[in-house]
């Protein structure tokens, strides 16, 4: 499968908040972002992210 972000017609659309578990969705996409800005993750960054995750979800 070819993804062509210069595509106009049908540009590709990802949602990473979906899925039947909000929790599970939240805490998959909060671990990828520690993992991915480690040096500069803090406990209140966590608690931001999952807030705002868990918002927007609502």
């Amino acid at each position: 499968m070819l993804i062509d972000p210069e595509e106009h017609e049908a540009p590709p659309i990802l949602n990473v908040l979906s899925g039947p578990d909000p929790d599970l969705v939240v805490d998959n996409v909060v671990g990828i972002f520690r993992s991915i800005f480690e040096a500069y993750w803090g406990p209140r960054t966590d608690d931001v992210l999952r807030a705002a995750c868990l918002t927007l979800l609502r």
